[in-house]
């Protein structure tokens, strides 16, 4: 009886295990497939795509070099914003860790994006765009001790948070089109993942770093990091639109997009930018008086000739005294 409560249990241990090891293999396997529609940069084809002239790219570079992997399944919103927030050189918290200021996972929640949605709530179940959206208004001045060490400018504005339902696809790649093309704009992107091809249907948030108007596709840099061997790769811009067209059921409404933009040349009451620039009036004010001069004069030597005429004419009619 012994001898087979041993075997019993030998047996389970044994299906226990080959369940696991089929299950660790099972998602090995889906780690390292990345859909055939999508291109990865670590390849030659990807890559020429990046070095291509039709390629918009201006903030590239200084957007991938602050690359991050999100610390859990739910901060793909938090790392997005962290290493977009440290591309643009924000006025950052100090990294605890390390002691220099810089932007991480955890010194993003301050107590301005706590009262937007609790680090808990995010942890649980992630960002939603409005949330990610407003989180991200809360640093526009960067970090700063107290309202009279803020500082008089933005160092960059949430120009637009759009929900993929208010625009169309063209809409969409003009917007990518146009921000990929300055230094200071990015763009961050939330999408449906099963809708482009990686599987589970399951939200997902990362910013897109170029856009390749030949082959009409978008660069995710993909900060869950861990789950492909190339995290960065193309995907085709109206595959990118369809996976946003679908809804998130945290929020009850489509997923898209968040614009972050250069704040001058936008409306601020709060800044000083905004004002019109002296040599602009000073140029409409002699255009203005140049104006009134020559009106002027124009008016007097018509009044002059008119006088002429009148005197000229009187002459003429004058009649003859005799002497």
């Amino acid at each position: 009886f012994l001898f087979f409560s041993v075997m019993v249990h030998m047996t389970k241990l044994l299906v226990l295990l080959v369940v696991c090891c089929f299950s660790v293999y099972a998602q090995n396997q889906e780690q390292y497939q990345l859909p055939s529609k999508l291109k990865e940069v670590c390849y030659e084809e990807g890559e020429d795509w990046i070095e291509d002239p039709l390629t918009e790219r201006s903030a590239y570079e200084a957007t991938v070099v602050h690359g991050v992997t999100q610390n859990t399944n739910s901060f793909c919103g938090v790392a997005s914003a962290v290493m977009i927030l440290n591309s643009l050189q924000v006025d950052a918290p100090i990294d605890e860790d390390h002691g220099f200021p810089y932007f991480n996972q955890a010194n993003f929640f301050s107590k301005e994006v706590e009262d937007v949605v609790p680090a808990t709530q995010v942890l649980a179940q992630g960002f939603t765009l409005d949330q990610l959206g407003r989180a991200l208004q809360t640093w526009e001045y960067g970090a700063y001790d107290d309202e009279d060490d803020k500082p008089n400018n933005r160092a960059f504005l949430v120009e637009d948070i759009v929900h993929a339902s208010e625009v169309d696809e063209d809409d969409f790649r003009l917007q990518v089109r146009n921000h990929m093309a300055s230094q200071r704009a990015r763009m961050i992107v939330n999408f449906n993942r099963e809708l482009i091809g990686q599987g589970v249907d399951l939200g997902h948030i990362s910013p897109i770093v170029a856009f390749n108007e030949m082959e009409d596709a978008v660069l995710v840099f993909d900060v869950a990091r861990y789950k492909y061997p190339c995290p960065t790769y193309w995907v085709p811009i109206d595959l990118l639109y369809g996976a946003m067209r679908s809804e998130d059921p945290v929020s009850g409404k489509t997923r898209g997009y968040i614009i972050i933009d250069d704040p001058r040349g936008h409306n601020d009451s709060s800044s000083s930018d905004d004002e019109i620039p002296w040599y602009v009036i000073l140029v409409v004010s002699l255009g203005a008086t140049s104006y009134i001069c020559f009106t002027f004069i124009a008016i007097v030597l018509i009044c002059a000739s008119l006088l002429t005429v009148i005197k000229r004419r009187g002459k003429r009619t004058r009649p003859d005294v005799a002497i």
